[in-house]
């Protein structure tokens, strides 16, 4: 298995049932020697998950603002003691200045150039009120509750101040099959609302493509003879 700090990304064997689900973990000491009982849990039900409401955002604005004021970092050095990277848990705020969760995790080190900004190249997660979320970098691997449709998605960051407060505005992107899913349903509720107002689209026309396989003319309203019957027709026409 190959676990992403709480979330199974992949799995053989046996394991691979537990793809996408999470570890529950139990610490049974840590000094002198760590030791913690490690729980595999079942992939959460679709409809047990259908009732947690899905959050929504607000437009125009952000979703979270991220501080390290009231925060903690470490830093991670080489062997010569150069710093190389850190780890970090800082509060999470929601765009009315509310306390909504903790963010926790580690980045490295890079030199800067013009594109990239000095820590990249690590992996968070969010404990938010209602749900979780797993980062590699931008991307989102693994999201529960509320915050589920956002799995595969990304987070845009806007780096508001690095020094002497580390602070950024968090943006949800949706994956790009959940943004599809949104524009073809409205395409779908406006086809609706024309065809519910009378309009003089060809009935051909709305129902191309759809539906496998059928065929048009009988979709049209037009007798499609069997193969029995057309036989007879053709002895018919042969006497």
């Amino acid at each position: 298995m190959t676990v992403l700090n709480t979330l199974v990304v992949e799995a053989s064997g046996p394991y691979a049932k537990f793809i996408g689900t999470y570890l529950n973990q139990t610490i049974i000491s840590e000094n002198p020697n760590f030791l913690a009982d490690i729980t595999l849990t079942a992939a959460v039900d679709a409809d047990d998950e259908e009732e947690i409401e899905l959050y929504t955002p607000t437009e125009g604005t952000y979703d979270f603002k991220i501080t390290s004021d009231g925060g903690y970092k470490a830093l991670i050095n080489n062997p010569e003691g150069v710093q190389i990277g850190e780890r970090f848990q800082n509060p999470v705020y929601n765009n009315i200045g509310e306390r909504v969760g903790t963010d926790q995790g580690y980045g490295f080190n890079f030199p800067t150039v013009e594109y990239t900004r000095e820590v990249f190249q690590g992996n968070r997660i969010y404990y938010l009120n209602g749900g979780t979320l797993n980062l590699f970098n931008e991307i989102i691997a693994g999201a529960t509750g509320k915050y589920r449709a956002y799995k595969g998605g990304r987070f845009s960051a806007k780096i508001l101040s690095y020094n002497p407060v580390f602070e950024a505005e968090m943006t949800l992107v949706l994956p790009a099959s959940n943004e599809k899913h949104e524009s073809d349903q409205a395409k779908e509720e406006s086809a609706e609302g024309s065809k519910d107002a009378g309009s003089s689209t060809n009935e051909d026309e709305i129902i191309e493509g759809e539906g496998e396989g059928k065929d048009k003319a009988s979709s049209g309203g037009i007798f499609v003879l069997s193969p029995i019957i057309g036989l007879f027709l053709v002895f018919q026409c042969l006497e």
